[in-house]
């Protein structure tokens, strides 16, 4: 029952019982005064106010109370909820009973609750990954720059005094020179898509040429014993919307991931073409270390690297499938990965396929 109706009754109430009582009142005060008592009408009149005055007095306090028991004490008891929600107190669960206007107030301060502490617990999150991504940043860039500082001075002070040394020392400093360049553009990337500044521009992408292209680059620069191999779907048309810049960037990052968790003797990276309902899917399937069960549910997050040895020969920036499942995510969808220890890792990309004449 409403509040509404609530008050409308006890106001009749009010009214009604007052009224009617003047009739009960007059026949028991007249049979008892008038004729037990043998009272004048005076006295009948005056026990008559008084006996209406009572009647007045207990409907109002037996109404107050009731009013009070089901309207004021659930809003103080709602106000002190909020209270605690005003002091930051979000674990204190708001239930109030009720299907009338105070209920539906409740549900909504306790949905508000809700999305705060959610809220709140994302903002708490999100500053301890920012602090981590620049601890675990400021400890890869550390090792690199230490790498070219030292050959330097390795150079500066005549330690490279052949051809041979010194074609080592300098092709040392270039690959730590190309890890500072990946680690930054990695960041740089991040921090734009965390930020939502970069600027997506999506065409229409035919998936079988696109990745025919990418396989066809990768294998200009693999070894021999580095195998990367292209099914295509020639049963369906595999058209979607996407930003070819981006998209190549989550393969690439994925495709790299592939090969440097894998023996270099014998890589084989596999990457399939299906077709799910109105979806493509992307399968990139490796042989490679695989990764820990527990480390699953982790490998998307920012900076997290199931290496946590964090070794520099294997070890990127710890960004780049975080960035692959933002990238993906932009497209509107999906990224899964299957993976089993020293036996290989799969992941997918999942797609909405559009008409070729949209």
């Amino acid at each position: 029952m409403s509040i509404k109706t609530k008050l409308i009754l006890s106001n009749i109430v009010l009214v009604l019982i007052p009224v009617l009582s003047i009739f009960v009142v007059d026949i028991i005060l007249a049979f008892f005064i008038l004729i037990i008592f043998n009272k004048d009408a005076e006295s009948f009149a005056a026990y008559r106010l008084i006996t209406f005055i009572i009647v007045v007095i207990i409907v109002n306090l037996t109404l107050s109370l009731m009013l009070s028991r089901n309207i004021i004490q659930p809003v103080l008891k709602l106000n002190e909820h909020i209270r605690l929600i005003k002091k930051g107190n979000l674990n204190q669960e708001i239930v109030i009973d009720r299907h009338d206007e105070i209920g539906e107030l409740a549900e909504s301060f306790e949905s508000m609750r809700v999305t705060l502490k959610k809220a709140r617990e994302k903002e708490q999150a999100y500053f301890k990954n920012r602090q981590e991504l620049m601890a675990g940043m400021s400890h890869d860039l550390k090792t690199p720059i230490t790498s070219i500082k030292g050959y330097v001075k390795g150079i500066e002070d005549g330690v490279a005094d052949t051809p041979e040394k010194l074609e080592r020392y300098t092709s040392v400093i270039q690959y730590s020179v190309s890890r500072l360049e990946h680690m930054i553009d990695d960041l740089f990337m991040y921090s734009k898509l965390d930020l939502e500044e970069t600027d997506f521009k999506f065409t229409k992408v035919n998936l079988e040429r696109f990745l025919q292209d990418i396989v066809a680059e990768y294998t200009l620069d693999l070894a021999e014993s580095q195998q990367l191999y292209f099914t295509p779907d020639e049963s369906n048309n595999h058209i979607v919307f996407a930003d070819r810049e981006q998209l190549y960037r989550a393969m690439a990052n994925v495709i790299d991931n592939a090969i440097k968790y894998s023996d270099p003797e014998d890589t084989e990276i596999n990457i399939t073409l299906l077709e799910m309902d109105d979806f493509s899917v992307i399968k990139i399937q490796d042989n490679g270390a695989g990764i820990d069960e527990k480390d699953i549910n982790s490998i998307f997050d920012s900076f997290y690297r199931a290496d946590q040895s964090r070794n520099s020969s294997t070890g990127g920036s710890g960004l780049g499938l975080s960035i692959v499942k933002r990238i993906i995510e932009k497209h509107g969808g999906e990224v899964s990965v299957d993976s089993k220890k020293n036996e290989g890792t799969t992941v997918r990309f999942k797609l909405k396929r559009v008409n070729d004449d949209e």
